[in-house]
């Protein structure tokens, strides 16, 4: 794998580096209708079967890959600027493709995500 992280830096920021983060991961989730008998008790005292359906959620989740990688070092501050960080690194050969799936009652996705360290997202990784 190989690309670019692009940091433009308005003002000084505290620093020690750019890292890039990886994470391959799987999510499922899938509804199953069930039924059930009830009986009840009608005002005349007699009873009658119902049948009450429900359903439930099942919900999966995989991490398969997750890996850190060291982009630049720096001393302690990066000063104002646009930077271009190029990037090379080899992922694992056996991760799954990319996978999407979706229909009324169920998902499915395989995918793996690649951020930067100053971006939000990644630190909820």
């Amino acid at each position: 794998m190989r690309g670019f992280i692009y940091l433009n830096v308005a003002t000084p920021v505290n620093a020690e580096g750019v890292a890039l983060k990886v994470k391959g991961f799987e999510k499922v989730h899938w509804r199953e209708k069930r039924s059930r008998t009830k009986t009840v008790q009608n005002a005349d005292g007699t009873t009658q079967t119902e049948i009450e359906y429900y359903y439930v959620d099942h919900d999966g989740d995989k991490s398969f890959f997750r890996c850190k990688v060291s982009i630049a070092k720096f001393s302690g501050k990066i000063a104002p600027g646009q930077y271009a960080f190029a990037f090379s690194f080899f992922l694992p050969r056996d991760l799954p493709g990319s996978f999407s799936d979706s229909g009324p009652e169920h998902s499915a996705k395989v995918r793996s995500l690649y951020c930067a360290l100053n971006d939000p997202d990644c630190l909820q990784m």
